[in-house]
């Protein structure tokens, strides 16, 4: 499997993005100052934390509520990283005000990878300035296999078919 990692609108890196490909068990991150090599780490924190709460829903057979799940910044070490405003690159289009996460990921089931990308938008109803997800999409050979988001006026998403 080819495990790649992309962000997109997180701290230092633009809508473009920065993509970290074949990431092994040990990788190592070399780069000059301020070249994103942080960033890139506390984005793969940031979105571990989320994924152990889509994990813990898909085990309990729930769906998954696009409202209910968001990124985290009040536990260690997503805390040190402020809120969603914060880390929005600050270059970011108003019209395009989402962190996206983008990963490779092995499906048993279809035996094929899947690259999943989740995106993130704020919500100004929330005080505390989490983000939370606004879209998920599933893409197999670069074809998409499975949309769920808000501006389709969907709130429920079911991950079974990737179980």
């Amino acid at each position: 499997m080819n495990t790649s990692f992309k962000l997109k609108n997180f701290r230092i890196f633009d809508n473009v993005g920065a993509s970290l490909e074949d990431i092994a068990p040990i990788t190592f991150l070399t780069g000059s100052n301020s070249s994103g090599k942080s960033s890139a780490v506390k984005g793969i924190f940031l979105l571990e934390s989320f994924l152990a709460q889509i994990k813990k829903a898909v085990e309990d057979k729930k769906s998954i509520n696009l409202a209910e799940f968001k990124l985290d910044f009040s536990s260690f070490p997503n805390n040190t990283l402020g809120r969603f405003g914060k880390v929005l690159n600050r270059d970011s289009k108003p019209q395009n005000n989402l962190i996206t996460f983008e990963y490779t990921k092995r499906s048993s089931y279809l035996s094929k990878d899947i690259n999943v990308v989740l995106s993130f938008s704020g919500n100004e109803h929330d005080d505390l300035d989490n983000g939370y997800l606004h879209s998920l999409e599933m893409y197999i050979d670069d074809e998409l296999f499975y949309r769920c988001s808000r501006d389709d006026n969907h709130r429920i998403c079911n991950l079974n078919i990737i179980k």
